[in-house]
């Protein structure tokens, strides 16, 4: 039996289809720092939209007021931080430095444990005036590809405060007028849904504020038992680094092994088992049960959105994944609700 012939409009229009989204992804690929940018704003203009209604609704204050209240506070917050953490560093900057110079003339001159090191590995070139000098004289000739860097963070950064102020600015009119395209009924639980996803995001915030502070807690307290100089610095450092998703822990636990270990190579073993110890319990335990409960998110689901964004966007999918699956979380149970009710009710 002969087959009948494919219509040649069939054809062109799979052609066209084939097309139009092999150009659609093109424009993706070519836009996706844009686009991550004003994912980056939107995800905090999520956050600090609760703040600007709440700020609006009880000041009786026009929308563009109420968020630069809102940003004014933030501002004042991330100032805070910033000074309790550095303000330590910088008043007892010069006896840390006057620490570092000992131990690293100890090395050299075969003192202590660390010179019984450098000279059981011959690692006395390493700390030779020529390599330290050859060391320079390499970060002086890369300072302007740092300092490219540094200019491009500051761009992204400029851009994303901007849009997220935006939008949290123009946010609740585009929503709504979004929100009258659908009808009447349909309007109710898109406003539910944008909550419920709003609380998920804000969920997960206090979240990562939570194991933070418990990670600078449990530090502390065991560089003040272990005598460890500094204790009170390096326990916000490593509470502020730990807000870094993957690599922000081992900042943390670098600097603190760091320091035991000029003050004590006895501490700096210490601090090693402890800092081990600390993670595995912090990424296996802490972590997936506050996430669990602050996001709402089972643990395998918690482990599974990490990986997927760190797989795709690095350490910022790592800090939008668990938000990114809370929010997709939340669509896919209303529309699983919404698809439950409507056959119970033709059921019925």
């Amino acid at each position: 039996m002969e087959r009948p012939a494919i219509p040649w409009r069939t054809i062109w229009a799979t052609i066209a289809c084939v097309v139009l989204t092999a150009g659609a992804l093109r424009i993706i690929m070519l836009l996706s720092r844009v686009l991550l940018w004003m994912a980056i704003a939107a995800l905090l203009a999520t956050i600090l939209s609760p703040a600007a209604n709440l700020t609006q609704r009880r000041l009786h204050v026009r929308r563009g007021i109420a968020v630069a209240l809102v940003m004014l506070a933030s501002t004042a917050v991330v100032s805070t931080a910033a000074f309790v953490v550095i303000g330590p560093l910088v008043t007892q900057d010069t006896s840390y430095s006057d620490q570092v110079q000992n131990f690293l003339q100890d090395a050299r001159a075969g003192k202590g444990t660390a010179g019984n090191l450098v000279k059981k590995f011959k690692l006395q070139e390493r700390f030779s005036e020529k390599n330290i000098q050859k060391f320079g004289k390499t970060l002086a000739s890369g300072s302007w590809s740092v300092a490219q860097r540094v200019g491009n963070a500051l761009v992204a950064l400029i851009t994303i405060l901007t849009l997220m102020i935006l939008m949290l600015a123009k946010g609740p009119q585009t929503l709504s007028a979004t929100a009258r395209l659908f009808p009447e009924n349909q309007q109710v639980r898109l406003s539910n849904i944008g909550a419920q996803c709003a609380r998920a995001v804000s969920g997960y915030m206090i979240g990562n504020l939570l194991i933070s502070l418990v990670a600078g807690t449990f530090n502390f307290a065991f560089l003040t038992i272990a005598g460890v100089p500094f204790a009170g610095v390096l326990a916000v450092w490593v509470a502020v680094s730990d807000l870094i998703p993957l690599i922000g822990a081992t900042l943390g636990a670098i600097a603190v092994v760091l320091v035991a270990f000029i003050d004590s190579p006895t501490k700096g073993i210490a601090a090693i088992v402890f800092c081990l110890l600390y993670q595995l319990f912090e990424n296996n335990v802490l972590s997936v049960a506050v996430m669990s409960r602050t996001v709402h998110l089972d643990p395998l689901t918690v482990l599974v959105s990490m990986l997927i964004g760190v797989e795709l966007l690095g350490i910022v999918g790592a800090f939008v994944a668990i938000p990114v699956a809370g929010m997709l979380q939340v669509v896919v149970r209303d529309i699983w609700h919404h698809r439950r009710s409507a056959v119970n009710g033709s059921s019925a």
